[in-house]
């Protein structure tokens, strides 16, 4: 059987008119269901491309998008902060503790598994009279961690953790090769009464711990699809190579299987060998252009609903002159969701770190609770003297949002940045 044998030709098809009234629609399959009148349940209609598990969160938070807009927004919330209090020796006392703490290290953290995961857990180690905070390993849909409820179901009494541990460990370990020192098979519970357990969860619907990026899942798993697709794309748009056997000098070429797949081996790597040689009678050409589909159309699309979605503006990341005019409006005014969001993140912080963190602290060294917290943003002080060009740089741009350098005007909102 020759080559063209594994070809079928199709039937001749008469095409006749027709009569208006047998005329039908063609649509998508699927889509025309959605246009009726009658109710639809958008999840059948509309389900989620990834399940919104920890691990699926996680992924998405490290992508390169939504990893810049979380760490941008973080860092510019949490870049300016003072211990105060009404108290001057408990201040002191707490300020000894800071470095310890790495109070900014555990602010960072605590703002992005919140953004993130929704919630995170700390247990609270007290050791030589000194308080730790020790993160507990969190995994998410299966919790790993349970949150233990009375019979009301009301008041929490207490929270277990499923462990894994090292088999034989606490003795002679430091002795051990590292590959005998592995770990057992089995779990173990661990239980935590309320006080041992800090729990900062900042954002929550129906009572329960929400993600800020669950929002845009779908948005950024598609944007990764479509980017990890270009360079295939690029490939198969401007490397398809096309044998034609026969032409109409030589219309009877016989060529083996074997023959044939050793020329498609051959063009197959064409670029790899920079020639390819064909018997005569075959014809080679390449097929298609350097138009490629506007796929990134649809990233920018998606982008920009991401941006949307973690309450940024995309002027924020733009180096373009009206992108940046347009920053100077969202970011200068106290009304816009940016700021207000930086405000509503840092009063949590503040809130979280006063009670689970400077109030322990407190009770260990004998002092008042409730007497140092954190001051986010304070007024700068402006020294006498200072010229126009010192002045000048007090100021950030627009872009830095809510910072320590902010000149504050007299009812206490933020001073207008001139662009």
């Amino acid at each position: 059987m020759s080559i063209f044998d594994r070809f079928r030709t199709l039937k001749k098809v008469t095409l006749n008119n027709t009569e208006p009234n047998t005329e039908q629609e063609i649509g998508v399959q699927g889509v025309d269901d959605n246009t009726d009148c009658h109710s639809v349940d958008w999840h059948d209609k509309l389900p989620d491309l990834v399940r919104p598990s920890i691990i699926n969160l996680r992924k998405c938070g490290a992508t390169p998008l939504v990893s810049g807009i979380l760490h941008d927004f973080v860092m510019k919330s949490i870049s300016g902060y003072e211990i105060v209090g009404d108290d001057p020796e408990a201040v002191a006392y707490i300020k000894e503790h800071e470095e310890r703490w790495d109070i900014k290290s555990l602010l960072f953290e605590v703002s992005m598994n919140n953004f993130i995961s929704g919630v995170d857990f700390y247990e609270k180690v007290i050791i030589d009279n000194e308080l730790t905070l020790r993160q507990l390993a969190f995994d998410g849909e299966n919790y790993r961690i349970k949150e233990l409820y009375d019979d009301s179901g009301t008041e929490i009494i207490g929270y277990q953790q499923w462990v894994k541990y090292n088999q034989q460990t606490n003795k002679g370990w430091t002795g051990k090769h590292f590959f005998t020192s592995n770990y057992s098979e089995e779990y173990k519970t661990v239980n935590f009464s309320p006080e041992q357990i800090t729990v900062p969860c900042f954002f929550r619907d129906q009572g329960k711990p929400k993600s800020i990026v669950r929002g845009v899942l779908d948005h950024v798993y598609m944007i990764e699809l479509l980017n990890q697709m270009l360079p295939q794309i690029v490939y198969k748009q401007t490397n398809t190579m096309v044998a034609t056997v026969g032409n109409k000098d030589v219309r009877n070429l016989n060529l083996s299987i074997d023959e044939m797949k050793t020329i498609l081996d051959n063009m197959t790597n064409y670029h790899e060998a920079g020639a390819v040689a064909v018997p005569y009678g075959v014809s080679v050409e390449l097929v298609g252009d350097t138009v490629l589909p506007k796929v990134q159309e649809y990233i920018n699309v998606l982008v920009n609903q991401v941006y949307v979605g973690l309450i940024t503006p995309e002027a924020v990341f733009s180096s373009s002159s009206s992108n940046r005019s347009t920053a100077v409006v969202q970011l200068d005014s106290n009304k816009s969701g940016r700021v207000l969001m930086q405000e509503f993140l840092q009063n949590k912080l503040n809130r979280w770190t006063k009670k689970e963190v400077f109030n322990t602290q407190l009770e260990i060294g004998g002092y008042s609770k409730d007497t140092v917290w954190l001051d986010f943003n304070p007024i700068q002080e402006v020294e006498d003297g200072l010229d126009d060009e010192d002045m000048n740089n007090l100021n950030v741009s627009p872009g830095d949002g809510l910072n320590i350098n902010n000149i504050r005007n007299g009812d206490g909102r933020l001073a207008e940045v001139n662009p």
